[in-house]
């Protein structure tokens, strides 16, 4: 799962306006996160253990993440890459095995236009993922960071804590 965005220039203004939203928003985000909840709309199994929960951290702990924000409208994200496994056993039951790889890189730039915020890859293409689009919309309360959007399953959470 990557996260990627693309550069917005952000012009000043008079008086509360969306673009001063804009700005505060770009210079609250700054710093380092590491991911805690990635939810999802359905609760699935993965880890076969009979349990389903919607938070894929909880279904494959060997799953992580970090997002760091520059002042420069930059961002490095670090994540695995979760392969999910179906089989048999000897028995006939189906049986899921869950791999993390990685964790694998992705640099490039974000913008923020209000409470959405867009990741575009160096590459300077927009990259949708099968877990996360390109952009979403956030919310930053306190020291949590929460990028929600919909993806191919359905709608996507992905919670930060900063550090």
């Amino acid at each position: 799962m990557i996260l990627a965005a693309t550069a917005v220039l952000l012009m000043a203004s008079c008086g509360g306006s969306d673009d001063d939203a804009t700005s505060n928003n770009e210079a609250s985000i700054v710093g380092s996160y590491i991911l805690t909840e990635l939810n999802v709309s359905q609760a699935i199994d993965l880890d076969d253990d009979g349990v389903a929960s919607a938070d894929i951290l909880d279904e494959a702990p060997c799953f992580d993440g970090s997002l760091v924000f520059s002042s420069a409208g930059t961002f490095t994200s670090n994540t695995d890459e979760l392969n999910i496994i179906g089989t048999v056993d000897s028995d006939g039951n189906e049986v899921t095995f869950v791999e993390c790889f990685g964790p694998f890189q992705e640099m490039g730039t974000y913008s923020i236009e209000g409470n959405v915020i867009t990741f575009t890859g160096n590459d300077d293409d927009q990259i949708d993922t099968d877990l996360g689009p390109s952009s979403g919309s956030f919310t930053l309360e306190d020291d949590t960071l929460t990028i929600s959007a919909i993806a191919s399953l359905g709608q996507i959470q992905f919670v930060y804590q900063r550090q």
